[in-house]
């Protein structure tokens, strides 16, 4: 009996359930273990970056602060070049009276002015050289901060050294920069530095001012993403037989702006509907990575005497007193500012607020305001904790560099949501101030800036005297959640073919390209941009503007939950579609937005009120499938994808809110555009 017990036990179909488990378990614990592995790589790789980034972007500004100051001393020696006319003063000697007595008076003095002009140009090069050279020293000493660091070679400067080499934009031949700036033959010890700082690997790459870099508008041209976007929906449209195309498998933010702005729907059928302007890129005749912001002017308005003070204050720590006090005394004696073109550096248009105030109307707004005013002025709201001193109210350079680091992924478990990713294993850190996902436009910067800050007399900016002088002694980091700079580049290698047919582009009336100009590999942008034109085939998938807002509302605002089961068996009959026979049905961003609670801890079900925290008054939830929910407003309003809960207080999102859904708490690229303050821009 008991044999045979244990030969039915040994043979039971329960054997080796305990192993199974036990080995599922075992299997569980070591992915945590890896995942916690990775966690710690992730976090370390983020440090890393971070204080190699850092170091970098204060090694790039403290060669700006120290090449502006050595330029600022040059023009201090030149305005007072003028009176150190005494032979021990040089060691070549100017001519004297009695060496010329054939010379008339004119002849003699013109004489004399000449000798002084060659020693001013002297100087004048010695500046040129400085603006090229000073910043790449600086761009040589961000590459080692950042490998001092941790950080390793993620790439080269080749494709900017190519074009350095073969663009006409430097070839004066072809009308591009000329050969020698200031007296200065510029181009190969400028190419030289760089090619030499690229074979010992870059580290950081930095900012820059170059001639691929235009203004665009829209600015969404500017960016792969957009493209991939309007490919991705003309797929999904054409998959679909031109019907509709609910589900949808992407949210387009990248399309949102323009798809939902009637003015650009106007502008798409009137060709050219694109400005993509180069005029602000021209060669800034200095370095273009790490700019001064330096050019050379002719004004000797220093010599009035309401800039006396300012002149001698700044001076007085530089030049001996006496040789001040001479170019004021003397400054309409026989070598007088007018008799010789002393070309003194003065910082260029890119420092002064009004300049971009004259040429953009949304600058106070979007860019004035965050960087010297801090942000908004509800003080829950601000980005620095008050406005910044006057004295440092002006633009001018700023040094920024970003890096990647490989974290070493053991897993494919920790996952790194909205990084620019340089690979799939490498991680970026910086600011993200949207709610949800990060596009390429999104004026995401993974990077750091530092910035050379200096001061006049009585708390006056430097640029209150129109030259450069010797006034800068601070470098700090800026915070990234400024809006970056215009004109503002990173020199990465990246978009190359991208940035051909923005070349391209920017001259052409319309996209038939009827001349055969387009360059090599750009055939997918100039797609693209087509099929974005056609407004019932492609836009009005997205934004149909024949889609009666209110009476949609006043239809549907009772019963949403009947409405999104109905969509859900027959798409073609709720939702747009090129060969649907209504043709005033919602687009995409048109339809309610289903947002995803954190956690129903309710339980709710139906219809229920909430506080309207958007408008006042009561807000509506109305459950539907899976327990997510839709939202009618105080106003009756059925809130639309890409637009804000109402039901989410604006300044909760943690794990006390509804805010990881689609669209929950405030807008974000997974129902619309982009939250960044500022304008979209490179």
């Amino acid at each position: 009996m008991n044999e045979s017990r244990r030969l039915r036990l040994k043979h039971s179909p329960e054997s080796g359930q305990v192993l199974v488990a036990g080995i599922f378990i075992l299997i569980i614990l070591l992915l945590l273990v890896f995942a916690g592995f990775d966690i710690y790589n992730s976090i370390r790789a983020k440090f890393k970056v971070e204080t190699a980034q850092e170091a970098a972007a204060i090694a790039g500004a403290s060669w700006q602060r120290d090449s502006l100051n050595l330029i600022g001393e040059i023009n201090l020696i030149k305005a007072c070049s003028v009176l150190l006319t005494d032979d021990d003063n040089w060691i070549t000697p100017l001519p004297v009276r009695e060496q010329y007595p054939e010379l008339s008076d004119p002849a003699f003095r013109s004489l004399r002015i000449e000798a002084i002009q060659k020693r001013i140009d002297v100087l004048t090069e010695m500046q040129s050289r400085i603006s090229f050279i000073g910043p790449l020293i600086g761009l040589a000493a961000a590459q080692q901060a950042a490998k001092a660091n941790g950080i390793v070679s993620i790439g080269d400067l080749s494709d900017y050294i190519d074009q350095l080499h073969h663009s006409a934009r430097y070839r004066p031949e072809l009308g591009g920069a000329p050969e020698f700036i200031y007296n200065y033959a510029w181009k190969t010890p400028y190419t030289g530095l760089i090619e030499t700082i690229s074979r010992n690997g870059i580290a950081v790459y930095p900012n820059a001012i170059n001639g691929s870099t235009p203004r665009v508008e829209p600015p969404e041209l500017a960016y792969q993403s957009f493209y991939d976007t309007i490919y991705i929906l003309d797929s999904a449209i054409k998959a679909a037989g031109y019907g509709a195309i609910y589900p949808h498998q992407n949210s387009y933010g990248a399309l949102a702006r323009l798809v939902k702005n009637n003015a650009w729907n106007e502008r798409f059928a009137n060709p050219p509907w694109w400005d993509i302007d180069y005029s602000t890129n021209a060669f800034p005749k200095e370095s273009e990575i790490f700019s001064l912001g330096v050019s050379v002017t002719g004004d000797t308005s220093i010599f009035n005497l309401e800039k006396r003070p300012v002149l001698l204050d700044a001076a007085k720590n530089h030049l001996a007193p006496e040789h001040l006090q001479l170019v004021y005394d003397n400054q309409n004696g026989p070598f007088a500012p007018g008799s010789l073109s002393l070309n003194f550096f003065s910082y260029d248009n890119s420092w002064y607020p009004d300049y971009f105030r004259q040429r953009y109307s949304d600058y106070d707004t979007n860019h004035y305001n965050y960087w010297f005013n801090g942000g908004d002025r509800d003080p829950k709201k601000r980005v620095l904790r008050g406005s910044v001193k006057k004295q440092y109210h002006y633009e001018g350079p700023a040094a920024y560099v970003e890096t990647a680091a490989d974290v070493g992924k053991v897993t494919s478990i920790v996952r790194f949501t909205g990084q620019r990713n340089f690979n799939k294993n490498t991680i970026r850190i910086g600011s993200n101030r949207t709610g949800g996902n990060i596009t390429d436009f999104s004026d995401y910067r993974p990077g750091t800036i530092a910035k050379t800050l200096g001061e006049l007399k009585d708390e006056q900016p430097p640029i209150a005297l129109p030259l450069v002088l010797p006034v800068f002694d601070k470098v700090i980091l800026m915070p990234t959640y400024m809006p970056i700079p215009y004109n503002f580049y990173v020199l990465r290698p990246e978009d190359r073919t991208l940035r051909r047919f923005l070349m391209w582009l920017s001259i052409q009336e319309n996209l038939e390209n009827s001349d055969g100009s387009l360059p090599s590999g750009c055939e997918s942008y100039l797609n693209a941009l087509r099929i974005l034109v056609q407004g019932p085939q492609f836009r009005y998938y997205l934004w149909n503007p024949l889609f009666n807002e209110n009476e949609f509302d006043r239809t549907w605002r009772s019963k949403l939950k009947e409405w999104d089961e109905e969509r859900v068996k027959k798409p073609d009959a709720y939702q747009y579609s090129f060969k649907g026979s209504d043709r005033t049905l919602p687009g995409y961003f048109q339809e309610p937005a289903i947002f995803v609670p954190c956690v129903n801890k309710r339980g709710e079900v139906g219809i229920v009120n909430y506080k309207d925290q958007i408008n006042g008054g009561t807000a509506q939830r109305h459950y539907i499938r899976g327990g997510n929910y839709m939202v009618v407003d105080s106003k009756g309003h059925i809130v639309k994808r890409g637009e804000a809960d109402p039901t989410l207080d604006p300044e909760c999102c943690g794990s006390c809110c509804d805010c990881n859904g689609e669209g929950g708490g405030l807008p974000h690229f997974g129902s619309g555009f982009s939250t960044q303050k500022g304008p979209v821009r490179m």
